[in-house]
């Protein structure tokens, strides 16, 4: 599709819906315009479902009057899947590249190598100039769960007003969970953190019970994170290794990692205490979800470690216990004999600890298990000699 031209809607393609699928594969539209969605106007309704992946790309497509240059998208009820393409250099009054409004949805999932690049929301009046990549219209009670995964990347994007990669409009902010919503490593040193991410609210202040937040800068809210009790999974498309990762909703890549996100720290001689009558634990839970590989050694000082795999009740695609994988070098170590005293830096005693295994299933390396069965058959000749 290259410079399609729409009066209306929809430069390169105008859908409606209802209860199919259209999927786009390798996709490319260049130059097209319209008055909202240069590219794609698209309405997504009942059990209607878009797809866009494979390489697909938009290219220098606008909404010169309208919202989202290269896609608008109203979605009430439906799926809407992008992942693999590219938006490039895409503008609009809102949305440069994304605008979307949702009025409900089944599925609203932008992720796994997305790219956003220089594209632009323009305008200088009080409604334009917002969410230079993505704008999100979320309608009246219209759920919060739209998902900006850990693999949508964002490059020179603009906005004149606010929200040069995203801006949401919504009820409530804080019901929004902006933390929930963006999942891609905003505290990354890469990451240009000037204007953004931001929202306004449309609750009144009665309803909010405070001011409203208008024009917001969500990265306000999004804040590092850190509990006792870390999620863990070896599927990458869900988890990665990042400030913001050891939820639920985004797990840590690896074990070693995910033991640098809990926030009572473990024992070392300095802090360990004397007298254990009495005195506080430190309880740290590692949840597997579908598996995870240790590739080092694992050792820990704390009072109380558990490694469990996930319930269904935490993910509801779980029904097998949870795998352990372990690497060559791959270990979980348990001493009577602390750290420091391994090091001899000190001879301080530490805590006795308690390590319990739930839910999993170990799995050792293949060359492991061929060395158990070479030395159980060396020991049945010696027994026979």
């Amino acid at each position: 599709f290259t410079c399609c031209v729409a009066d209306q809607n929809g430069g390169g393609l105008y859908c409606i819906i209802s209860s199919g699928e259209i999927e786009l594969n390798e996709v490319i539209m260049i130059g097209c315009s319209a008055l909202n969605g240069g590219g794609i106007y698209t309405s997504i309704d009942n059990i209607g479902k878009l797809t866009i992946k494979e390489q697909c790309l938009f290219q220098e497509c606008i909404s010169e009057q309208g919202k989202g240059g290269a896609l608008n998208i109203a979605i009430d009820g439906g799926i809407l899947n992008i992942e693999k393409s590219m938006i490039k250099k895409c503008s609009a009054l809102n949305g440069g590249a994304i605008y979307a409004q949702i009025t409900s949805m089944q599925e609203f999932l932008i992720d796994n190598e997305v790219y956003f690049e220089e594209c632009e929301a323009v305008g200088e009046n009080l409604q334009s100039g917002r969410g230079g990549a993505i704008y999100i219209n979320l309608e009246q009670n219209a759920p919060n769960e739209f998902i900006i995964g850990i693999g949508v990347h964002f490059l020179l994007n603009k906005a004149s007003k606010f929200g040069r990669d995203g801006f949401v409009y919504c009820k409530n902010i804080d019901d929004l969970e902006p933390d929930m919503r963006f999942l891609f490593d905003v505290f990354h040193d890469s990451y240009d953190k000037n204007n953004a991410i931001y929202g306004t609210e449309y609750a009144s202040e009665i309803q909010l019970g405070t001011t409203q937040r208008i024009d917001y800068d969500l990265l306000s809210m999004m804040l590092p994170y850190f509990n006792d009790t870390i999620y863990i999974s070896e599927d990458s498309s869900i988890a990665t290794d990042s400030s913001k990762c050891g939820r639920i909703k985004l797990p840590c890549l690896t074990l070693s990692y995910g033991r640098t996100k809990v926030i009572t720290p473990e024992w070392t001689f300095e802090t360990v205490p004397s007298n254990n009558e009495g005195s506080q634990r430190v309880n740290h839970t590692f949840v597997f979800f579908k598996g995870i590989k240790i590739t080092s050694p694992f050792e820990t000082e704390a009072d109380n470690v558990i490694l469990r795999g996930a319930l269904n009740s935490e993910f509801s695609s779980v029904t097998n216990n949870a795998q352990l994988k372990f690497g060559n070098q791959g270990q979980i170590i348990c001493s009577d004999i602390a750290l420091w005293q391994k090091q001899q830096i000190s001879q301080q005693r530490g805590v006795n600890q308690r390590l319990t295994i739930q839910n999993i299933d170990i799995i050792l390396p293949v060359g492991y298990e061929l060395q158990m069965e070479q030395y159980l058959l060396e020991f049945k000749k010696a027994e026979v000699k």
